[in-house]
């Protein structure tokens, strides 16, 4: 039943990175790169970018993208990102990608969003190995492949990246692209939760709930829905009420336990 759930989530939560808050396309969401050092005057940028320099080019290009300080425009966005992505800059490559797989001020061109966040997966950038993930698992522009979206994720999540380590958990669950394995689901999507993803804090609780890939533990299941619950999750406040009045006297002083050394380490 667990593992039912956690298909039919999936299907709806693979998300394509990009600065971790872009709309979503078809069901995915882009990702992009935030390139080192990007404080830069405007005319610093412009004359960067015209001298050659990669990262002045990329800076320009959000600037136009994004009508930072200058009006926006989609066509020079996309000159100066190739400009820079064609210098190997990875940054540029990733939210030239973007530009492709969102139809940003020109077609959706899913084959050239591939081409693009594959170059600077190679170079090792965690968001575009997750963004190229999805494209193998949603068949986006390359022909599906749901063993090699399950490498490129792990490749993404071994750099902690948080929603690629929630998908890894998700993949190993329903056994896609690797054989089922409900331990090393658990262990993943632990880690994606403990970086603060509240999707992956909410599927600790139901694991915990459950008993699937962990010892069944009531109290860490309330610990996590409400952990979920403070990160933003809809359901995580009202499924940790649901059970906590199913604790224990001896399982509730666990819980206080659990949430003041929390409150603690924190301070």
């Amino acid at each position: 039943m667990m593992s039912t759930y956690l298909f039919n989530f999936f299907r709806l939560s693979l998300v394509l990175a990009a600065g971790l808050s872009i709309s979503s396309l078809t069901s995915t969401a882009l990702a992009g790169a935030t390139a080192p050092g990007s404080a830069f005057s405007d005319s610093a940028t412009a004359g960067g970018a015209q001298g050659g320099d990669a990262r002045g080019q990329y800076l320009l290009a959000k600037k136009y993208r994004d009508g930072d300080g200058i009006l926006r425009n989609l066509n020079r966005a996309k000159h100066w990102f190739e400009r820079s992505a064609q210098q190997g800059f990875a940054p540029a490559q990733i939210d030239l990608g973007q530009m492709y797989a969102r139809g940003l001020g020109m077609d959706v061109n899913y084959s050239k969003a591939v081409y693009w966040f594959g170059k600077a997966a190679d170079q090792g950038y965690a968001v575009a190995q997750f963004n190229l993930a999805n494209m193998y698992r949603r068949g986006l522009g390359v022909k599906q492949d749901e063993a090699k979206a399950f490498q490129l994720y792990l490749q993404a999540a071994e750099q902690d990246f948080a929603e690629a380590q929630y998908n890894l958990g998700l993949m190993y669950s329903n056994g896609m692209g690797v054989e089922k394995d409900l331990q090393k689901a658990s262990e993943w999507m632990s880690k994606s939760a403990k970086l603060g993803m509240a999707r992956a804090q909410y599927q600790m609780g139901k694991l915990y709930q459950d008993g699937e890939g962990v010892q069944q533990d009531l109290v860490q299941a309330v610990y996590w829905y409400r952990r979920a619950s403070l990160s933003g999750h809809a359901d995580g406040y009202r499924d940790a009420e649901l059970l906590k009045v199913k604790l224990t006297e001896q399982q509730q002083v666990q819980l206080d336990k659990l949430v003041l050394g929390e409150s603690m380490a924190a301070n």
